[in-house]
């Protein structure tokens, strides 16, 4: 086993620092920054004004001050949402109603299974309206899938 000095071990970590990977392996699983090529990499300018703007920023936090105010502005518009149950939006034109199996005064259904209502609704969300074997047309049952709508 070869004996390792100060001055080689030195050498191989400033070797490694310029590669930009060292000796042994990495503990961390991203690049190392080394390796990366910085492209358009412009050097700050040194003018009077330059220099006076990168001050304010750092100093007096302009970018907070501005992200404050836009956020302040906001507080004063009129709110983009309304209160629900008390008011209520405008419907679309397409809105045809509610889905809801209505009845006449007496009780009695008013459905009396022509199907329409399968054949009308645009996402197929009605289910079967089985009739029943009386002479008169009355559904036995009725569903709609809500959750297509």
């Amino acid at each position: 086993m070869r004996c390792l000095t100060v001055p080689t071990l030195l050498r191989a970590l400033v070797q490694a620092a310029r590669t930009g990977h060292s000796g042994g392996r990495s503990l961390h699983s991203s690049a190392v920054a080394a390796t990366y090529k910085y492209v358009n990499v412009q050097e700050p300018s040194m003018d009077m004004k330059s220099v006076t703007d990168r001050a304010a920023q750092t100093l007096l936090w302009t970018e907070l001050i501005r992200g404050l105010g836009m956020t302040l502005s906001y507080l004063f518009r009129e709110p983009a949402t309304i209160n629900y149950p008390f008011e209520k939006g405008p419907l679309s034109p397409r809105f045809r109603g509610e889905h809801a199996l209505r009845r006449y005064p007496s009780g009695e259904e008013r459905c009396i299974a022509c199907k329409l209502c399968e054949a009308v609704c645009p996402a197929q969300a009605t289910c079967r309206a089985l009739t029943s074997s009386s002479p008169r047309r009355r559904t036995r049952s009725y569903c709609t899938t809500r959750r297509s709508c």
